[in-house]
């Protein structure tokens, strides 16, 4: 069938209700359900069923009008100031050996107790460590790693944090009851082209207490719980719960120009005052339970305007995810892929709250390039369009359900 004059290929369950208007262009004569009015409300609300293996297509235009340009809010503003700082830093540290030559990550795991791994636990009074001396740096209670190996750290610290040196990959950080926040900068940085697993036990906190209002003037500033630098890649996993909190100042989980963050496992709380898991290169999300609360947007793929060589691109395969977001729940800058998992998703308060949106987006799933469902089961409670698809949308798989305040379903081409 076609959606404002794109083909799209449909099938599954859609089970979509729009309150304010219908689905632009869905001439499916099988498959609309007769409209109902809500008690005691003036708006029209239609219901949508296309069931599984349904063939229907059909020329459609619409008369509903252009989608707004959306405001893009600049993640990256500072990075490269920042980076600019971590490379002087670097300059003056020497890269000790590295206490283990093994880079996979379960194999890493599996040593995680034993004699060639180094132990540190963090306190307010400083970093005591246990195992090899080699392969990170002490200052205070400010760590670096700078060699590929395992390292185990916990304890509990108001005033500390954990730098994993640029280009240094191979590294396992199997964080292990530790509690951990920062005024001055990340909790947990991923320097520059950095390869690191995020191997989660236990109960950790990493929370982001800097100054959001001093973003501009101070160039070490991060704006997040866990920051990803570009070029860096992050896995986290692990049986454990990480709470990763930016709600007093940024974002919660953010990756810088080509980064890549995969969310593998462990159960993930985020609070975020902006956004709560993003990354301008690829996010990933095979496993694990992820609950994210944020003031913009909830998972988020956006390079900045003048970043020519980031992927965009939000691949969904496994995992549950629960976002509730005052922007969009899901946004890609490409291409938005989901073949599996859970996601269930209220944007601005949910459909009912149109009205009171105003010209910002809070759509579930977006993207200015294609969408693809495959499968998985998504559940959508969105102020504003639920699937919003600036090329292609296609759908050959899954299970979706939609409550939305504007469009059902939207593809610009």
């Amino acid at each position: 069938m076609y959606v404002n004059g794109r083909s799209i290929v449909t099938a599954g369950l859609v089970a979509a209700l729009a309150l304010g208007q219908t689905c632009p262009a869905f001439a499916l004569e099988e498959a609309i359900a007769a409209a109902t009015a809500s008690s005691g409300a003036t708006t029209e609300v239609e219901e949508l069923v296309v069931e599984e293996g349904q063939d229907s297509s059909a020329d459609g235009t619409t008369d509903d009008p252009a989608i707004a340009d959306v405001e893009t809010v600049s993640e990256d503003r500072t990075d490269t100031a920042a980076e600019d700082a971590e490379d002087a830093d670097d300059a003056e540290e020497t890269t000790e050996e590295s206490t283990s030559g093994e880079t996979e990550a379960d194999e890493l795991r599996a040593q995680s107790d034993d004699a060639t791994t180094t132990t540190l636990t963090f306190a307010d009074e400083g970093i005591t460590a246990a195992g090899p001396a080699t392969g990170y740096k002490i200052d205070g209670t400010a760590l670096t790693i700078n060699a590929a190996g395992t390292y185990v750290i916990g304890g509990s610290c108001a005033e500390g944090s954990i730098k994993v040196k640029k280009e240094t990959c191979g590294v396992t950080l199997v964080l292990r009851d530790l509690t951990l926040a920062s005024t001055t900068t990340a909790p947990l940085s991923c320097n520059k082209s950095t390869q690191v697993v995020l191997d989660v036990e236990g109960a950790v906190t990493l929370t982001d207490l800097e100054d959001a209002a001093s973003e501009d003037a101070n160039d070490d500033f991060e704006g997040a719980a866990i920051k990803v630098k570009s070029g860096g890649s992050l896995e986290i996993t692990g049986s454990g719960s990480l709470v990763a909190d930016g709600s007093s100042c940024k974002n919660a989980i953010k990756g810088g120009a080509t980064s890549t963050i995969t969310l593998a496992g462990a159960s993930v709380t985020t609070k975020a005052a902006n956004n709560g898991i993003a990354a301008d290169g690829t996010l990933n999300v095979t496993g694990g339970s992820i609950d994210i609360t944020a003031g913009n947007d909830g998972l988020k793929s956006e390079p900045d305007e003048d970043d020519t060589e980031s992927a965009g691109i939000i691949n969904i395969s496994g995992g549950a995810l629960n976002i509730v977001s005052g922007g969009d729940a899901v946004q890609a800058t490409n291409d938005l892929t989901v073949t599996g998992g859970t996601i269930s998703a209220v944007t601005f308060g949910g459909a009912n709250n149109n009205k009171a949106l105003g010209d910002d987006s809070a759509k579930g799933l977006k993207s200015t390039g294609d969408i693809t469902i495959a499968g998985g089961v998504i559940d959508l409670n969105t102020a504003d369009d639920s699937i919003h698809c600036g090329q292609v949308f296609t759908m050959d798989g899954g299970d979706v359900t939609i409550l939305a305040g504007d469009d059902a379903v939207h593809a610009d081409d």
